[in-house]
């Protein structure tokens, strides 16, 4: 009796998930910078109400 083994078949896909990360937590803190440079440029002493 032969008795014959199947191999399951790998699929590899690239996962970008880290650049993904790093580029939209980039452009938060560039957001978050630019707020606070034009809070400190706008802060004349009055409250914001």
């Amino acid at each position: 009796m032969l008795k014959l083994r199947v191999t399951p078949t790998l699929h590899f896909f690239y996962d970008d998930t880290q650049s993904r990360g790093n580029a939209l937590s980039a452009l938060i803190d560039k957001a978050v910078a630019s707020d606070r440079h034009d809070d400190a440029g706008n802060n004349n002493g009055a409250a914001d109400d």
